[in-house]
Formats: structure tokens, sequence, C-alpha cells
């Protein structure tokens, strides 16, 4: 599966994919505190554990 998520994050610029299990973790806090894009990246800032 990372592997075919990964392709959809291909380009010419060479930007690192973060791994599916963090991208899906992040989106499932995010739904649950029902956090703004914005929101969840402060979130993740101020506590990487969350």
């Amino acid at each position: 599966m990372e592997k075919e998520y990964a392709k959809n994050f291909r380009d010419k610029k060479r930007t690192v994919t973060k791994p599916l299990r963090m991208t899906l973790e992040a989106l499932l806090i995010q739904k649950e505190y029902s956090y703004s894009d914005e929101e969840m990246i402060l979130q993740i800032q101020e506590n990487p554990y969350l």
C-alpha cells in the first residue's frame, strides 16, 4: 500500500512523501476533533505525540 500511495505524489521537485501511516493518523485525529487543516498543523507542531 505504501508504494501505491507514494506513486500519487511523484513530481519533478522530488518532494518527500509522508508515510501513509502518519497521514492516516493525522486525518483520523483531524476528523475526531473537527480541526481545520491549519489547526491540525498547529496541533501537530505543538504536540507531535498527539
